[in-house]
């Protein structure tokens, strides 16, 4: 995840948000990063890196699950599917 904190009032900065993230998917692009972007808008820089940091943990967790769950089911129709 590449991210951007822009302060101020969500309705005013929603246009501003909207080109920060199309210029980090574009910078993305080119520099040929894996992910996706993101921008919040926030009161202050601290809680939009507060709520950048809780919602990437969420994230991670949900991703490690979803390996997690990949692989028994893998384990499960290799076991399944041996030959006795």
């Amino acid at each position: 995840m590449v991210a951007s904190v822009l302060e101020g009032d969500h309705h005013e900065r929603r246009p501003d948000a909207e080109v920060a993230k199309h210029n980090i998917a574009e910078m993305m692009k080119r520099e040929r990063v894996k992910g996706f972007a993101e921008v919040v808008i926030s009161r202050n820089v601290e809680d939009g890196v507060s709520y950048l940091l809780a919602n990437h943990s969420i994230l991670i967790k949900c991703v490690n699950q979803a390996i997690n769950q990949s692989v028994r089911q893998s384990i499960i129709s290799i076991n399944t599917n041996k030959q006795v």
